[in-house]
């Protein structure tokens, strides 16, 4: 029996609820019996046991009844807050609680010997009680902004007999207790909305940055040299471009000393995270950074790599760097060139291929404006499902083009181009074909125009389809989407244009061979064996990986 399906409770009602359930519990703990519905009652009113004053609530004889009839006292009282919380409270809030096994697994990043340890955001507690457990000499901090979690962390404290923890309800953020800590963890809020009295006094990142890098900048100032951080953190702050000079920051100051890489942690959230680990500098040397994955948290974890501390740069933390797959980068630079950007209209810049990057339209209302028919007033329309490697299938859908009433359109002449690729914008590998259809796109299907170019736009598209681009592309970027700024990095060498470009129209009509496409490439770049199965084992290994 369930007593309080879904979410969304009323704070009063939780609060309610929750001083309930922690009273039946500590009465249980004591005594080895639940108490009577009216007993219950007496004590959540009285606020016998010291943890319950702290959730605000009056004793209640029907809200205690139904404690005590339902399945719910057997759930970890944290769980059950997280459930009764409105979703957007807790997005306000950037509150999700950390599964035990992702709690376990970050402190298995540890490799020092903590005295006292402090989780800035500690929520329902889970890293105090797993820290307790690994090291029950030291000396425990929880800091929480939310009283009724920190209610919940005193309670479930409690009922584990861990008597000498520290709560404080305070916002960590504006801590000052510098160089105190020999272990700073937890899961920091991510994207809380922070108003501007909550923003950090002093930060190397004024505005309104991304809470959890307040709480990076945090554990700086609370560990000694030599004591380690470990937090949750999103998977992008690894990569995104957004994060660069955070992550330069971090390597100034830290020592990373661990990585463990779960894209499906979180069960009713889409958010791949990382555990970092990191060492407060000044502090010996690292000499090999582990990369665990776990595709998610029933998976085993796998130890995926040793990085150097090359892999590790203010660009991006690459988990899968390879030094033979640096050298194969490098080679496939030399005597290439790369894209450039212009703009349809206007003076071109320096460069031997000049292109224009243009997005797919998005419409905001696909129903409104996309069709199946085709009717005045309406142009044809390819979508992503059209595109395959080299092959443009026949439009799919129809748009009303008003630039005014579409969220996001390039002028309708870039779509309509005599000739122009098309690409797949959410893919973690290129898939582009050559359109002459003269069609627009929809949001995931964006557009490159020749403004420029030393050969035919099947020329390109056959480079970018092909394994050894794609490789490095998925090698050197990591990412579930195909970006303008990484594919302005892609190095294209100029040769075989003939064979390449007969060959990719020969696919665009379904005819032909990829394979053949792949070793015209690797014979253009100049692979030799050992390098193209080295490209056909990195392929396959990063696309059994899960990332965005």
């Amino acid at each position: 029996m369930q007593l309080y399906p879904g979410g969304g409770k009323p704070m009063r009602t939780i609060n309610k609820i929750l001083a309930h359930q922690a009273g039946a519990r500590l009465y249980h703990i004591k005594t080895g019996r639940l108490p009577a519905s009216e007993e219950l009652a007496r004590l959540v009113d009285e606020g016998v046991y010291s943890e319950l004053p702290a959730y605000k609530a009056r004793g209640d004889v029907k809200t205690a009844a139904a404690v005590l009839a339902g399945d719910e006292l057997h759930m970890d009282l944290g769980l059950l807050y997280q459930k009764l919380r409105k979703t957007t409270e807790k997005k306000n809030l950037g509150q999700v609680f950390t599964p035990m096994p992702a709690v376990e697994a970050a402190l298995d990043l540890v490799t020092v010997m903590p005295e006292r340890i402090i989780d800035p955001a500690c929520g329902a507690g889970d890293f105090l009680l797993a820290c307790s457990r690994r090291w029950p000499q030291a000396r425990l901090t929880g800091v929480e902004i939310d009283s009724l979690a920190l209610a919940v962390a005193a309670t479930k404290l409690k009922l584990t007999k861990i008597s000498d923890a520290e709560l404080l309800w305070a916002n960590a953020i504006n801590l000052r207790h510098t160089g105190t800590y020999d272990l700073v963890t937890g899961n920091p809020p991510w994207g809380g909305n922070l108003s501007p009295g909550d923003l950090p006094k002093d930060t190397h990142f004024p505005g309104q940055a991304n809470s959890f890098v307040y709480f990076i900048e945090l554990a700086a100032r609370l560990l000694q040299p030599g004591g380690q951080l470990v937090f949750v953190l999103p998977e992008a702050f690894t990569k995104v471009w957004t994060y660069q000079r955070v992550r330069a920051w971090l390597l100034e100051n830290f020592a990373i000393s661990g990585l463990h890489y779960i894209p499906k942690l979180f069960a009713d959230y889409y958010a791949p995270a990382i555990l970092i680990a990191a060492v407060r500098l000044p502090c010996p040397p690292i000499k090999g950074v582990p990369v665990w994955y776990q595709k998610a948290l029933y998976k085993p974890k796998v130890q995926h790599n040793i990085l150097p501390a090359a892999a590790l740069e203010p660009q991006r933390f690459n988990f899968n760097w390879q030094q033979k797959m640096e050298e194969l980068w490098q080679q496939c630079r030399r005597d290439a060139i790369c894209l450039r950007e212009g703009e349809l209209g206007a003076t071109l810049p320096e460069g031997k291929a000049v292109v224009d990057f243009s997005l797919g339209i998005v419409t905001g209302d696909n129903r409104r404006f996309v069709h199946n028919k085709p009717a005045p007033g309406r142009y044809s329309l390819l979508q992503a499902r059209d595109i395959s490697p080299f092959i443009t299938a026949p439009p799919s859908g129809w748009l009303e083009y008003d630039s005014v009433r579409l969220q996001q359109a390039a002028p309708r002449e870039k779509y309509q181009a005599a000739a122009k690729i098309v690409y797949r914008f959410i893919a973690r590998e290129i898939i582009a074909a050559v359109d002459y259809s003269g069609s627009l796109t929809l949001n995931n299907l964006n557009i490159i125009l020749p403004l420029h170019l030393p050969f035919p736009l099947e020329y390109l598209v056959g480079l970018l389809n092909s394994k050894l681009l794609n490789t490095l592309y998925m090698y050197k970027f990591f990412t579930g989407k195909v970006l303008t700024r990484q594919l302005k990095q892609l190095p294209l060498r100029l040769g075989k244009a003939e064979a390449v470009t007969a060959l990719a129209k020969k696919l665009a009509q379904g005819e032909g061979s990829i394979a053949e496409m792949d070793h015209l490439v690797y014979d253009l770049y100049g692979l030799d064996s050992g390098q193209r199965s080295l490209v056909a084992e990195q392929h396959r290994r990063l696309k059994e990986m899960f990332f965005v």
